[in-house]
């Protein structure tokens, strides 16, 4: 019986660690972009969920969104734990980008 609750405890354990493993490093759940005359800001909200290196996660995430859609003049990231801590306004970081004229890229044409 013992050896039975050892082996039930052992595979819990094991299909919790697995589901926690697949789940992404990061999801984009919004993104704010607002345009006037010559300036362009935008403000992305992200759920991390392997928080251990936020640096290197602001840095992915700004390279990818460049990419995609061109560099604006203000890039605002706001990061949060959980959907939970999104939704009431407790991002653990936020850091801004602030780009001169010069290095602004336009987005990327279309098909």
């Amino acid at each position: 019986m013992q050896r039975l609750c050892r082996l039930i405890l052992m595979l819990v354990v094991l299909l919790l660690i697995g589901a926690y493993i697949q789940k992404p490093e990061y999801i984009i759940y919004s993104i704010f972009s607002g345009s006037g005359g010559d300036t362009r800001d935008t403000e992305l909200f992200v759920i991390v969920y392997q928080p251990w290196d936020t640096d290197g996660t602001v840095t992915e995430i700004v390279r990818k969104h460049c990419t995609m859609n061109g560099t604006p003049n203000r890039l605002t990231i706001h990061l949060y734990h959980s959907k939970y801590a999104l939704n009431h306004g407790q991002a653990y970081y936020t850091k801004i980008f602030e780009y001169s004229e010069d290095e602004i890229i336009g987005p990327p044409p279309a098909w």
